[in-house]
């Protein structure tokens, strides 16, 4: 088996349907389907039961108690048998030849993880906008320590790379997948597809909405700070610590010197943290003062804009 497609899901009953379909369908037919049933208590287990019985390359594992996508997908991935992992969201489409396209590539090169663009679809499926991410493996490389240039659901990865990485890590609940590239930087081979191969889907429902803001941005600041951490000698943190903690590690970095480029990403995490999440009148101040000692006289004067406007 050289293919192996793992969902994880967590009452997914809305757009699983069509998500599995879409998979069902593709033009190379030779794979496993494993889905991760992550506790689901919607009707999520008798969609997958009805796929089950249809089509004998769908396996269904079903957890207990839904412990978070990053434990589903480790799951998923240490029973798959696949040379290649592609990763498939439960509200999302994948395009009819998007694993014969994918794996063509992934078979004739020395790509680790392969992306692709995508297109942004609401919640009746109506296209909202194409994305036009860094295809290159130096390209991606440069911007993921600014912000995540890669579509989760898009990617198929070497089983082989996953492993010696170390798979995700469950205690990020969001940007699982941030944190991951960014352990795997400097250590495996990244490129995005041109054509977009996935319609991901935009709606209220899905972790990473406007809504869990707050949720997301505390995540995948902490793995950006994580990847610097690391860098730099330091003891990388748990996501599940205080903002606090977040704000001290920055702390630290701030007072080495380093590369220009190193500076400017992590003074963009330090202004999401300030701009996205709830933070007491000594985290303000602590993270006020990195700011505008480490941010150009633009970044400082938007940064002053801001917290008079939003007094």
């Amino acid at each position: 088996m050289n293919i192996s497609i793992v969902m994880g899901v967590y009452n997914g009953e809305d757009y699983l349907a069509e998500a599995i379909i879409s998979i069902l369908s593709q033009s190379l037919t030779n794979f496993e389907f494993i889905i991760v049933d992550d506790g689901s208590v919607d009707k999520t287990s008798k969609i997958i039961s009805y796929y089950l019985k249809k089509d004998s390359r769908v396996k269904c594992i079903s957890l207990k108690r839904n412990r978070g996508l990053a434990n589903a997908l480790n799951v998923g991935i240490r029973a798959s048998s696949g040379k290649f992992i592609v990763r498939m969201d439960c509200d999302d489409i994948s395009l009819p030849d998007r694993l014969k396209k994918q794996f063509y590539i992934m078979e004739n090169s020395n790509i680790d993880i392969l992306g692709s663009n995508f297109i942004s679809i609401n919640s009746v499926g109506r296209s909202i906008k194409s994305s036009s991410l860094p295809l290159s493996d130096d390209e991606i490389k440069y911007q993921l320590p600014y912000e995540n240039c890669i579509n989760h659901s898009t990617v198929m990865m070497k089983k082989s790379s996953l492993e010696t990485i170390g798979f995700y890590n469950n205690e990020y609940i969001n940007s699982q997948d941030y944190d991951l590239w960014l352990r795997s930087l400097t250590k495996l081979q990244f490129a995005n597809i041109p054509e977009p191969l996935v319609k991901y889907r935009k709606h209220q429902k899905r972790i990473s909405h406007k809504k869990n803001s707050f949720f997301q941005t505390h995540f995948s600041v902490c793995a950006a700070l994580n990847y610097f951490q690391n860098k730099y000698g330091f003891k990388v943190i748990s996501p599940s610590e205080s903002v606090s903690s977040i704000i001290n590690g920055f702390e630290e970095i701030c007072f080495l010197e380093v590369s220009s480029r190193d500076q400017y990403c992590i003074n963009r995490h330090m202004i999401r943290l300030g701009r996205e999440c709830n933070l007491n009148k000594i985290e303000n101040r602590v993270l006020d003062t990195l700011i505008l000692r480490s941010t150009s006289v633009k970044e400082k004067l938007k940064w002053v804009f801001y917290k008079l406007i939003s007094k």
